[in-house]
C-alpha cells in the first residue's frame, strides 16, 4: 500500500502570497515619492523681481541745527496812560487793533481844563498890564530921585514892585503852558506804532494822571525777538559757528512744525544762569505778515551750517543688530549696506558712510525682500520724493 505525496499547507501559500503584495505595494509607494520629491526644473516657472520704489542719492543741503524752545518777545512795549485827569469821552480804537506813531487813541474831556486855561490866560494878561505900569512908573522915578524932587526909597520901591510883577507875568506865562499842555493830553495818542492790547477803559469812565492800570498796552509787531536758552556745549557751538558772521535762526510752530519766520542771532548775554547753567540768547526777525506775536511759544533752530551732504529719506532708513542700514538696488539685486548716520532733521538722515553719490536705494522695504533679492525699480509717478530735493527755506 503506498503512501500519498505531502502537499504544501493551504496557510503557507497564503502567507507567500500577502508577503509578495506587500512588498510590491511598498516599492510602488516608493517609486511614486521619488517621482513627486524630484524637483521639476521644466515645469516650476521662475520667481518675478520685487518691484521696489528706488531714489538716487545726491548731495542736498540738510541744515546743521541747534533745536530748543523759545519765546517770542516784543522789542518794545508801552503801557499808555493819562497825562490829565478826567472823564473818557471817546475811545477810538478797537481790542488788538493796529495803530501808527501818533494815532489818536482816546479823547478825556477838555472842558474843565480849557477852563483853566481861560483863567491862566485871564491872569497872565492882567498881570503883564500890572507889570507894564509897574516898569513905567519904576522908569519915571529914576530921574526924579537923581533930581531928589522924591526920595530914593519910593524908587527903588517902584523899581521892586515892576520887578516883582515881571516874575508874576513868568509865572503866570508857565500856568498859561501848564494848562495849555494838560489840555492837549485831553488827547491820547499813540506813542509807537504796533498793536493794541484789550482795552481797560470804556467811555464815561473817570481817570486820573496817577492810576495805575494803563488805558491800553502797545506792542511792536513788526520786528519782534525771540528769547531762549542753551547749555554751555551748545553755546560753544554757537560761538565757533558765529566766527564767520551772524547765525541765521529759523523759528516754527511748535505744534506743526511749520516755518514762520527766518532771522539771524544777534545777542548772547553776559553769563549763565545759576540755577539752571544756560546762557540767555535772542535772535531777530523781520516778521513782515506778523507770524509771530509777543508771547507765543515756538521751536527754535539756531543754523550751524547748511553745506551739502549725503542725505536719505528717514524711512527708508532700518535698524539691526549692527545697527543703521539700507538696501541698495546693484545690479538687479537688492544689498545690504550699512551705514553712519550723523543726524536726523525734517525727515531726511545725514549719512558720513556707507553710501556714496549716484547709489540707488530701496525707499520701502517689501516684507519678503532680503538681500540678495531680485528686485526692479517700479516706475516713477511724476517726481519722485527723493533725498535731495531742495532743503526748507
Amino acid at each position: 500500500m503506498t503512501e500519498p505525496v505531502p502537499t504544501a499547507a493551504p496557510d503557507q501559500s497564503k502567507r507567500r502570497r500577502h508577503w509578495l503584495l506587500a512588498g510590491l505595494t511598498a516599492l510602488v509607494l516608493i517609486v511614486a515619492a521619488v517621482l513627486l520629491l524630484r524637483p521639476n526644473h521644466e515645469t516650476a516657472p521662475p520667481r518675478p523681481p520685487i518691484e521696489v520704489a528706488t531714489a538716487q542719492v545726491r548731495p542736498t543741503v540738510v541744515p546743521d541745527v541747534i533745536e530748543t524752545s523759545g519765546t517770542i518777545i516784543s522789542p518794545q512795549t508801552v503801557e499808555v496812560r493819562p497825562q490829565t485827569g478826567g472823564v473818557i469821552e471817546r475811545v477810538l480804537i478797537g481790542d488788538g487793533a493796529s495803530v501808527r506813531k501818533g494815532q489818536l487813541l482816546f479823547t478825556i474831556d477838555p472842558r474843565p481844563l480849557r477852563s483853566a486855561l481861560e483863567q491862566a490866560s485871564g491872569a497872565l494878561t492882567r498881570d503883564r498890564a500890572l507889570a507894564a505900569d509897574a516898569a513905567d512908573s519904576a522908569q519915571r522915578y529914576r530921574p526924579l530921585a537923581r533930581e531928589g524932587a522924591v526920595d530914593d526909597k519910593t524908587a527903588i520901591t517902584a523899581r521892586h514892585s515892576a520887578e516883582a510883577l515881571r516874575g508874576t507875568v513868568m509865572l503866570d506865562r508857565a500856568q498859561v503852558n501848564s494848562a495849555r499842555l494838560s489840555l492837549a493830553y485831553t488827547q491820547v495818542r499813540a506813542p509807537i506804532s504796533g498793536r493794541a492790547g484789550a482795552i481797560q477803559v470804556k467811555p464815561g469812565n473817570v481817570v486820573t494822571a496817577d492810576m495805575t492800570s494803563p488805558l491800553v498796552t502797545l506792542n511792536v509787531a513788526g520786528n519782534v525777538q525771540a528769547s531762549f536758552a542753551l547749555p554751555r556745549a551748545q553755546v560753544d557751538q554757537v560761538k565757533r559757528g558765529a566766527g564767520g558772521g551772524p547765525l541765521a535762526v529759523e523759528a516754527l510752530d511748535s505744534i506743526s512744525g511749520k516755518p514762520l519766520a527766518r532771522g539771524q542771532l544777534y545777542f548772547l548775554d553776559n553769563s549763565f544762569d545759576d540755577s539752571s547753567g544756560t546762557l540767555t540768547v535772542r535772535a531777530r526777525f523781520p516778521n513782515p505778515g506778523e507770524q509771530l506775536w509777543p508771547g507765543q511759544f515756538v521751536t527754535i533752530r539756531v543754523i550751524l551750517s547748511e553745506a551739502p551732504v549725503l542725505a536719505i529719506p528717514e524711512s527708508s532708513l532700518q535698524q539691526g543688530q549692527q545697527g543703521p542700514y539700507v538696501y541698495v538696488l546693484a545690479n538687479g539685486r537688492a544689498a545690504i549696506r550699512q551705514l553712519t548716520v550723523a543726524r536726523m532733521l525734517d525727515g531726511k538722515a545725514v549719512v558720513t558712510r556707507g553710501l556714496r553719490a549716484g547709489d540707488t536705494i530701496i525707499l520701502t522695504v517689501p516684507n519678503e525682500l532680503h538681500d540678495g533679492s531680485a528686485v526692479r525699480a517700479a516706475p516713477q509717478r511724476g517726481t519722485a520724493a527723493a533725498p535731495a530735493e531742495a532743503p526748507r527755506a
